[in-house]
């Protein structure tokens, strides 16, 4: 059985090492991690046909989850009447994704109630703004997420074709 033995550390010991673990940290920091701006300089602004079975969609939002390595947040897009605009600002940056629609029950926009990983924001719940739940009677909805790949130009016009089957 080894002895550990505890030697007191004077003062100035430990200010050095406390100093120095603290530059390593934000050395690494900020040799790891980019601006936000930096990676979503590439914006562009989209304007997407939303079809189920080749017929306009009503009112929901399209959600574009960015596929792996693609340095983008999830992007909920309004659609209204079939036609999802974006502006550049707050649109994707070139790429593939994985497009989701979701229909909403009311016609309402429930795209500022999501969150990065595109589920509902629980904060939402405890505001007045809660989103609709469920999905209206007679309302066509796609069986999966179809892949949707963003052009380099802007602006970037595409359709979203989804199955119901």
């Amino acid at each position: 059985m080894s002895t550990v033995v505890c030697r007191p550390v004077s003062p100035a010991s430990l200010r050095c090492r406390c100093i120095s673990a603290f530059i390593i940290v934000i050395a690494g920091c900020l040799s790891g991690c980019g601006s936000d701006s930096d990676a979503l300089a590439g914006r562009v602004a989209i304007e997407v046909s939303v079809q189920i079975d080749g017929t306009p969609v009503t009112d929901g939002t399209l959600v574009l989850r960015p596929e792996p390595g693609l340095r983008c947040p999830l992007i909920p897009v309004p659609v209204v009447a079939g036609v999802g605009r974006l502006e550049e600002s707050a649109g994707p940056v070139p790429g593939a994704y994985q497009a989701t629609y979701r229909p909403s029950a009311a016609g309402a926009d429930i795209s500022e109630h999501l969150t990065n990983t595109g589920r509902v924001d629980p904060t939402s719940a405890k505001s007045n703004k809660r989103p609709a739940v469920g999905v209206p009677t007679g309302v066509v909805t796609p069986k999966r997420p179809i892949p949707l790949t963003i052009p380099n130009s802007n602006p970037a016009t595409l359709t979203a074709a989804f199955s119901s089957s």
